[in-house]
């Protein structure tokens, strides 16, 4: 059987005028609270990011807007896009008139400087620049920038260059050794310094995780019997020491 739209709104209309009144009225209120106010709680932290740019920026696209059909996956990407230093964010509908942006912003994981510059950086895990510092920071590693291009706020370290010495740090901190500068001698292996002064060469032709894993047993040695070292190769089959 087939029905024509004037049946189908004839239809709707009988059904409603059915309905009691004081329904009618309850769902007239839902339909204005759910449609035209917007409240805007919001959890999170703002270290790196500036907090009132964020409520600037929730208010101007959130406020008097529809809830029911605000487009969540829109309003994320437009955060992302607007504030780089946020890794994730989250946004939860709260009815009838509010929402909750929740988000985390990216954690700082070395110190990057150009060599030749006087100008040092903060970086996150991925390579993202934070701002400029002064070393030293928070007992940050200290990675030595040999690439092609500027390094500049609020973007990434240019190419791949620093994707190796990066996972070296994470490592090096799930490990708890303390390293204080790292850099890239060239394409085969990078050099270290840990607990103070001793000098590490990691091979970049080789696993980085079985390497810091018998530099972790050599430091080990090296406490127990209370011996000084001031170089720790990693580059050959049997591990050289000095």
């Amino acid at each position: 059987m087939t029905y024509t739209r004037k049946y189908l709104l004839s239809n709707i209309r009988r059904k409603f005028s059915k309905l009691p009144p004081i329904f009618l009225g309850i769902i007239f209120v839902g339909f204005i609270l759910f449609f035209l106010r917007s409240s805007l709680p919001k959890e999170g932290n703002a270290k790196f990011t500036d907090a009132k740019n964020i409520k600037t920026v929730v208010e101007a696209n959130v406020l008097g807007k529809n809830i029911v059909l605000l487009n969540k996956k829109e309003l994320i990407a437009m955060f992302l896009g607007t504030f780089p230093s946020i890794k994730v964010l989250s946004v939860k509908r709260v009815y009838p008139d509010s929402i909750y942006v929740n988000f985390v912003e990216r954690k700082e994981a070395a110190l990057v400087k150009k060599e030749g510059s006087e100008v040092t950086y903060l970086v996150d895990d991925e390579g993202f620049v934070l701002g400029e510092v002064k070393p030293p920071f928070l007992n940050l590693p200290l990675v030595l920038y040999r690439g092609d291009g500027d390094i500049t706020n609020g973007g990434f370290v240019p190419g791949n260059y620093l994707s190796v010495p990066l996972l070296i740090v994470k490592i090096m901190e799930e490990e708890d050794i303390n390293m204080t500068f790292l850099r890239i001698e060239n394409d085969s292996y990078v050099e270290a310094l840990i607990k103070g002064d001793i000098k590490v060469y990691i091979s970049l032709k080789k696993d980085v995780f079985s390497q810091i894993s018998l530099l972790k047993e050599v430091i080990k040695r090296q406490d127990q019997n209370e011996i000084v070292l001031k170089k720790i190769d990693l580059r050959y089959d049997n591990v050289v020491v000095e």
